[in-house]
């Protein structure tokens, strides 16, 4: 098994955390930026009792737009495509972040990451 073990600062958890699945998600430098300050208001609010808030609130919307400079049309248009590749789902009637994309701490120190890549059979056949 293919271990990395990278140490960063708690303030830089989701970024690292996301930017480590972005071979996955691939998102761009600007998507990521803005998908890793909406999963920390989505983890800051599930620590307190704001977390029934939908991840694009007005509040939410307000607080990247004043930090990022994104305009409001702009920042339509991420939330859609993150909508549609899955990183934002309904639950319960509610936009939230995917779970799958919700960096869970082990002990409080360390977040692992399992990654499975699945190989089809036929096109194993085929190179060969």
């Amino acid at each position: 098994m293919n271990k990395f073990i990278k140490t960063i600062s708690p303030d830089k958890l989701g970024y690292e955390f996301l930017r480590s699945l972005n071979g996955l998600l691939d998102l761009t430098d600007r998507e990521l930026e803005l998908l890793s300050i909406f999963l920390d208001l989505y983890l800051a609010n599930t620590k307190t009792r704001k977390g029934k808030t939908p991840i694009d609130s007005t509040e939410n919307r307000r607080h990247i737009m004043k930090v990022t400079t994104v305009t409001k049309d702009n920042l339509c248009r991420y939330i859609k495509m993150f909508r549609e590749k899955k990183i934002f789902v309904k639950e319960d009637g509610i936009l939230s972040m995917s779970r799958a994309l919700t960096p869970i701490a082990i002990g409080g120190k360390t977040v692992q990451i399992t990654m499975i890549l699945k190989i089809k059979e036929d096109e194993l056949l085929q190179s060969n």
